[in-house]
């Protein structure tokens, strides 16, 4: 976990300010679950060096923020560089949350009909996977099918700039602009700030700031800061964030994300960015938070590397081990 403990020690003096004295730092890591974390990560890398994949970050947390697991890269003693916390690359589809959340805001319904057709916004045709075009469908199955041309027809129709003030409310500080690539995560963020977007889908509609730490003692023992309590509250609204997890247990169900599907409810969004050169799984349950990035630092492209390949595989291996021991709980909102 030296990753997280860099992460974490980056911030203390934030909570202390700036002090000579020993410190004692309880964090929020589960040993058991950075095992696993590690354990995959090296694995699938390992295991595919012939697609011309050299990275990987991942991280889990709980619903409200609290980082249990973090990878950083592939090897620490090689690279200090923090790739689930630093690193901004692009997340393609993963970035539809946004989107969809937005075209919900402004009155659709996951069963509601949508069009899957080409469509030119200032002189600009994003294609489909495998330039694929269904007709009309519901939008649970534009989601599922991960269809560009849905999204960019939703966020042209809901506005771009509500996309954009939706995204902020759900804790993406990225540099986003109003261009009609938005909609397909044209603009680089990072792993960490995705993941706490997804965790406010998943607990409910309540926003939720990733943190690592929750309690600093001094030498003597007294408490320096004891956190009780974080986030901006609400910041979408339940019968949404249910909406949601219709469009994203669609997704794993039968959608881009089958490699994710685990023997429980389970939800979550693929993404891969032009060329291949990032792939994203970001998925939860109720009780658990995770994503997954694969890619290269020089920004090269991956050999036929997809979110719904190894960071969806290794996402579903990660949880199947993380929760073994977890009861199955319904997913709200999803039949």
């Amino acid at each position: 976990g030296r990753y997280f403990s860099d992460w974490v020690l980056d911030r203390v003096d934030d909570y202390v300010g700036l002090t000579g004295d020993d410190l004692t730092i309880r964090t929020t890591l589960d040993p058991r679950l950075q095992k696993f974390a590690q354990r995959h990560a090296a694995r699938i890398l390992d295991g595919h060096v012939d697609r011309h994949v050299s990275q990987a970050a991942f991280i889990a947390m709980t619903p409200d923020g609290a980082v249990r697991a973090m990878v950083g890269g592939r090897d620490y003693g090689e690279s200090q560089y923090n790739r689930a916390t630093r690193a901004s690359r692009q997340p393609g589809s993963a970035f539809k949350l946004f989107v969809y959340l937005a075209a919900l805001e402004a009155g659709m319904r996951p069963g509601d009909t949508v069009e899957d057709r080409p469509i030119t916004v200032n002189g600009w045709t994003p294609r489909n996977a495998g330039r694929i075009h269904r007709g009309d469908v519901t939008f649970r199955e534009g989601a599922a099918r991960s269809s560009n041309s849905v999204a960019v027809a939703l966020a042209e129709k809901a506005g771009r700039r509500r996309v954009i003030k939706i995204a902020r409310r759900l804790g993406i500080t990225a540099r986003l602009r109003p261009d009609p690539s938005l909609a397909l995560g044209a603009y680089e963020v990072t792993l960490l700030e995705m993941v706490g977007a997804y965790a406010a889908v998943a607990n409910g509609g309540y926003g939720a700031w990733p943190f690592g730490i929750q309690e600093i003692r001094n030498g003597a023992g007294r408490v320096l800061f004891d956190r009780r309590g974080s986030g901006p509250g609400r910041v979408l609204e339940k019968r949404h964030a249910n909406d949601l997890n219709d469009l994203f247990t669609a997704v794993v169900r039968w959608g881009t994300g089958k490699a994710a599907r685990l023997n429980r409810p389970v939800a979550g969004k693929t993404g891969t960015s032009q060329g291949n050169r990032d792939a994203w799984f970001i998925g939860y349950t109720p009780d658990l938070v995770a994503g997954a990035w694969f890619g290269n630092d020089d920004f090269s492209p991956m050999k036929k590397v997809s979110g719904g390949t190894l960071a969806a595989t290794f996402w579903r291996d990660f949880m199947r081990d993380a929760l073994r021991n977890t009861p199955a709980t319904a997913m709200p909102g999803v039949n």
